[in-house]
């Protein structure tokens, strides 16, 4: 059986007449589905080259296309995805848990930041390299969950010379 595109709609030219439309629809979904799924992994691949790496923020728009989110609902569906999907994120390096190595990207940023600067204070709106988005909020985030770090991390923190508190309240 053989389809053909015309716009938005595909025709079957052996598909008879009460049929077409049902069988129309089901492969023009099918279709389009399949080709929405390569066009993000494309574009997921493009990030990956220009940034360095698969973090793609949340709310990450390239255009009309949100890849944060597309990024995300493959997060949520890695046990319904397919086993040739899968492989072909896999094969990038693409990170199904992306908070452990944000974390760890953001350690790292402060750490090349206090052996700069020689303390762990860092200003609203400092970029730093290699870390995406505000250092200082990333800071002001761990010293809110303080209590919820692991030890490991909080012990990580304070080997750097982290500061919880700042002028005389915690932020």
């Amino acid at each position: 059986m053989a389809f053909f595109h015309f716009g938005n709609s595909v025709h079957g030219s052996e598909v008879g007449a009460a049929n077409e439309k049902s069988v129309s629809i089901g492969v023009a979904i099918t279709d389009r589905l399949g080709v929405s799924w390569d066009e993000m992994y494309g574009r997921l691949v493009k990030y990956k080259q220009h940034k360095g790496d698969l973090l793609v923020p949340a709310l990450y728009k390239e255009g009309d296309h949100r890849l944060g989110q597309w990024v995300t609902a493959q997060r949520v569906k890695k046990g319904t995805l397919t086993p040739e999907r899968r492989q072909k994120l896999e094969d990038i390096g693409f990170v199904w848990d992306a908070l452990p190595q944000q974390w760890e990207e953001g350690f790292a940023a402060l750490k090349r930041f206090h052996n700069r600067e020689g303390h762990c204070l860092v200003k609203q709106g400092h970029k730093e390299d290699g870390h995406d988005g505000d250092l200082a909020t990333w800071v002001s985030a761990q010293r809110r969950k303080k209590e919820t770090l692991t030890p490991e991390r909080r012990q990580r923190l304070d080997q750097i010379g982290f500061v919880w508190m700042v002028r005389g309240k915690w932020t």
